[in-house]
């Protein structure tokens, strides 16, 4: 009941995202693209698939004046709730707090633009070497990422699924399960291999992780290089 009772507190109305992440480099630095909603009603389930100089909203999000009051929805682990950040705009603050977004860890946001829609550019290094995502013990949830920009399955992507442990996609326009708006469980009936369903993690796409709630956190880890993925 409570990881149910997290997880709506923390959809906030998430809808379409128009167009998913397209990777342009297979070098060590490289950039992200991704469009998303911003009619400053609907939000998009994000993460920040490449190293910025220092991962804060004001190096891997730098908006303008026209995306006023567009807002991040950062999840903190230990208090099991949001830490929010608003754009007040390139000329009148920018990001307050300005919060910090490394790859691994997703975030909402809720986009604001005339166009009503909204093209973020990530721009950093590909996360290399030995690559670890710290995942929370059941009962308490995590909003989490592959740090490491790829498509894939869970299993292709390395995650360490235990017995009943779920994970949340958010189905933003209906086409991961004809569930538009609306949360998709990929639930684990055995080890790896046994995701069920068992559809793809998207770059740059956040997920929330529910470890069953006698399962302890474990390790998310990768070694990974550009030259041998």
């Amino acid at each position: 009941m409570r990881t149910k009772k997290l997880l709506v507190m923390a959809a906030l109305s998430v809808a379409a995202v128009t167009s998913w992440a397209q990777v342009y480099s297979v070098n060590a630095v490289g950039y992200v693209n991704v469009t998303i909603p911003a009619d400053g009603v609907q939000l998009a389930l994000l993460a920040n698939p490449l190293n910025g100089t220092n991962n804060l909203l004001s190096t891997i999000l730098p908006l303008t004046d026209d995306n006023f009051l567009t807002t991040v929805y950062l999840w903190d682990t230990t208090a099991q709730n949001y830490s929010i950040s608003v754009w007040f705009t390139a000329s009148g603050g920018g990001w307050q707090p300005d919060l910090v977004a490394p790859p691994g860890q997703g975030f909402f946001i809720l986009g604001v633009s005339s166009s009503g829609t909204m093209s973020i550019t990530f721009v950093g290094e590909v996360p290399q070497g030995h690559l670890v995502n710290t995942l929370q013990a059941g009962p308490n949830i995590s909003l989490n990422s592959s740090i490491v920009p790829q498509q894939g399955t869970l299993d292709q992507l390395g995650f360490p699924g235990e017995f009943l442990d779920t994970v949340y996609l958010w189905d933003v326009d209906g086409s991961i399960a004809g569930t538009p708006q609306n949360y998709v469980p990929l639930v684990n009936f055995g080890g790896p291999g046994t995701w069920d369903p068992n559809y793809a993690i998207k770059v740059a796409q956040g997920f929330f992780v529910a470890k069953a709630p006698d399962n302890t956190g474990l390790e998310w880890a990768r070694d990974f290089s550009v030259n041998n993925p």
